[in-house]
């Protein structure tokens, strides 16, 4: 910008400082006009399409419901018979949730959960050619080999 221990202009530069400064104010003064302008052209604009909009929706939506039950103002018409069509009155229709629904659709489990013992577990798999032991530990208690199709396709 400017230094501030700046030497006195001359006469002829105060002269061109106070154009330039006339000159900056009308131009400030334009723009401030020019946007003013701009803002009110669009706040009117604004304004005729919504009064337009809505003088439209007006018009367009000239049904209303009627005393016996049907909508109808401007008398509809089918253009093959000259006889005055009406629309019914929407209606509002509860719909309700049978509460035996889930009861009826519900998945019944087949499978039957029987209780044994360690010695039939054991006599039991290796029956089936799983043989296996048991370890107990902490409370908790594992079996000593794979023997569930699942552990046995892993460990293959």
């Amino acid at each position: 910008m400017s230094d501030p221990v700046s030497e006195p202009l001359s006469p002829a530069g105060l002269d061109r400082k106070e154009t330039m400064l006339d000159e900056l104010c009308a131009a400030v003064r334009e723009t401030h006009r020019a946007r003013r302008r701009r803002r009110r052209f669009v706040a009117a604009g604004g304004s005729f399409c919504l009064i337009l909009a809505l003088a439209w929706l007006g018009w367009s939506v000239s049904v209303i419901p009627s005393d016996g039950g049907m909508i109808a103002k401007v008398p509809i018409t089918d253009r093959h018979s000259h006889e005055v069509l009406t629309v019914p009155r929407p209606s509002i229709i509860r719909v309700a949730t049978d509460p035996t629904v889930l009861e009826r659709y519900r998945a019944r489990s087949t499978a039957v959960v029987e209780r044994i013992d360690d010695r039939i577990l054991l006599n039991t798999l290796a029956s089936i050619g799983r043989p296996a032991g048991l370890i107990r530990y902490g409370g908790r208690i594992r079996l000593t080999a794979a023997v569930t199709d699942v552990e046995l396709s892993v460990r293959q």
